[in-house]
């Protein structure tokens, strides 16, 4: 029942996101982290809005793959 809870809450948080409201700015580890965290979410939402991305172009480089990489290893290992 936790799972499905948490579950719905990712799905809730994850429809809340927007792209980036300023393009100008470069997004670092915290976006990668969140980004690695609902790629999943993103990916299915991609199939149906083709302006859903799963991977951010205006990013810093190391820190934002490291965030990334680390947001897919916490999802893929809690469930």
């Amino acid at each position: 029942m936790k799972k499905i809870l948490v579950l719905l809450s990712i799905l809730l948080l994850a429809g809340c996101a927007d792209k980036n409201p300023n393009p100008d700015e470069v997004l670092g580890f915290f976006f990668g982290f969140v980004h690695g965290f609902i790629v999943v979410f993103a990916f299915i939402a991609s199939w149906f809005d083709h302006n859903i991305s799963l991977y951010a172009s205006n990013n810093d480089g190391f820190w934002y793959n490291f965030g990334y990489v680390i947001g897919l290893h916490v999802f893929f290992n809690e469930t």
